[in-house]
């Protein structure tokens, strides 16, 4: 089995959340190298408010008990004091984001979403 269709359920699931504040979602670790053997999908989810962390965290679980998924949540604040992505390489050039969620009162940017190519 590949990556990929755990990952488009990752992207759909995070794509209908209503949240208050952005959130944006980035894969890491083995599932983002190609030439090695994958042992879970690893997702960072970056959000402005905490609260949103909680939702995200509550809305993926059903997938996390079907697939082997490591789920790591932070706020931006968090994300800026630990240099996670950075440190776990999680983007490369361009970043790699699997999805950013918006706030219900803004419009979905479809031009800024870039949806990872495994």
């Amino acid at each position: 089995m590949t990556t990929e269709p755990i990952v488009a359920e990752i992207v759909k699931t995070i794509d209908g959340l209503v949240t208050c504040g952005k959130l944006w979602a980035y894969l890491f670790g083995s599932a983002l190298r190609p030439d090695s053997m994958w042992s879970d999908v690893d997702i960072l989810i970056v959000c402005e408010v905490e609260k949103d962390g909680q939702l995200a965290r509550d809305t993926l679980s059903e997938l996390c008990a079907l697939y082997p998924i490591d789920l790591e949540i932070m706020t931006s604040q968090e994300e800026v004091e630990f240099d996670f992505i950075r440190s776990e390489n999680c983007h490369g050039s361009p970043p790699r984001f699997v999805t950013r969620a918006e706030t219900s009162r803004s419009a979905k940017i479809r031009g800024n979403r870039e949806q990872i190519e495994l």
